[in-house]
């Protein structure tokens, strides 16, 4: 090898060296991850006091805010225990960086505090069906078919389910201690059986007055009428105005319904000092009286409502009132007129 090969050896080695030397550097000195954060845990009970456990290890009493975990840590049994209180036990899982937070309502323990039975919320369609529970009647479904809060021993309850007309129902259910356990149950009809005919009272009245039709009945107001039970659409009538509702009848259950096609309007007549003074009330135009502080009849429909008194300026603007016909007497806010001596 003479002397130029060996310069040119050199100079290749070195310029690897170099190289090699350059990354070296260049990774010593790359910034490093930054450490995760560890997940921090608050926890709250009501009341406080109660001892918490993660996977076994003592945490202290609550309540215990943002505590430092093990950065490990991604998903551990928490435990909280207080003397007189039912324990409680859930999961905790943890992120890196995050804080979990729990707020945990205590149980008190005690005979009269634990439940010992469960809760049966029974429906039937339809309504009005007997209901039997380990053989005992326990009464009838209502118009809607709710039976509910029937407080029960745990294990096996035979609930059975009558009505005249339909198959009967029944079905042995499993309940636990606490559990509400609803039973929607829909009875079929037998065929070619037609449900008993019942009947129930109504009495339907109109104020002031008018008329009143029900479907499929022959009623009259202000006396009593005996119709076939069920749901019943009545209408009342007077002066073009209508008003109109469903009512579900049950068997040997009077019912009444008044439909009221008037609202009491009071009229207050005010000085500009705001003292009482009379003046005569016009309603539509008509002079139904003299009042400072009065109570009128307003039919239903669009009233005109207004005050004059020779020798007064009126301040207030006739008032146009409307009067709907509704199901209950109400009266209607207070309507303040203001007039000034000329």
């Amino acid at each position: 090898m003479n002397s130029n090969d060996t310069r040119r050896s050199w100079m290749v080695g070195g310029g690897v060296l170099g190289v090699v030397a350059l990354v070296l550097v260049a990774i010593l000195s790359w910034p490093s991850a930054p450490a995760l954060a560890p997940p921090r845990l608050s926890v709250s009970t009501n009341p406080d006091g109660a001892a918490v456990y993660l996977e076994g290890r003592s945490l202290g009493r609550t309540p215990i805010s943002d505590l430092p975990l093990d950065a490990a840590i991604e998903q551990a049994i928490l435990r909280i225990e207080k003397t007189g209180y039912a324990s409680v036990e859930t999961t905790l899982v943890a992120v890196a960086g995050a804080s979990v937070s729990f707020d945990i309502p205590l149980v008190k323990q005690g005979d009269d505090l634990v439940p010992d039975h469960a809760t049966l919320e029974i429906s039937s369609t339809p309504g009005d069906a007997r209901v039997l529970i380990n053989g005992n009647e326990l009464g009838n479904t209502d118009a809607a078919g709710q039976f509910s809060g029937v407080d029960v021993e745990p294990g096996g309850v035979l609930v059975e389910i009558f009505k005249e007309g339909y198959t009967p129902w029944s079905e042995t259910v499993q309940v636990v201690a606490g559990e509400n356990r609803p039973i929607d149950i829909v009875l079929e009809r037998v065929p070619g059986v037609l449900p008993p005919v019942t009947m129930a009272t109504l009495t339907l009245q109109a104020v002031p007055g008018g008329t009143v039709s029900v479907v499929g009945e022959n009623c009259q107001l202000n006396v009593p009428c005996t119709v076939r039970s069920g749901d019943k659409r009545i209408t009342f009538s007077y002066e073009g105005h209508t008003c109109t509702r469903t009512l579900r009848l049950n068997a040997n259950a009077p019912r009444s319904l008044t439909c009221y096609f008037e609202r009491t309007l009071n009229i207050q007549v005010r000085r500009e000092d705001g003292s009482p003074i009379w003046a005569t009330i016009l309603v539509d135009g008509l002079e139904i009286g003299k009042y400072s502080d009065g109570r009128v009849k307003l039919k239903s429909g669009e009233r005109r409502v207004e005050v004059q008194r020779t020798g007064y300026d009126v301040l207030t603007p006739q008032k146009t009132i409307t009067v709907e016909p509704g199901f209950e007497e109400r009266l209607t806010p207070p309507v303040v007129f203001r007039i000034r001596e000329q």
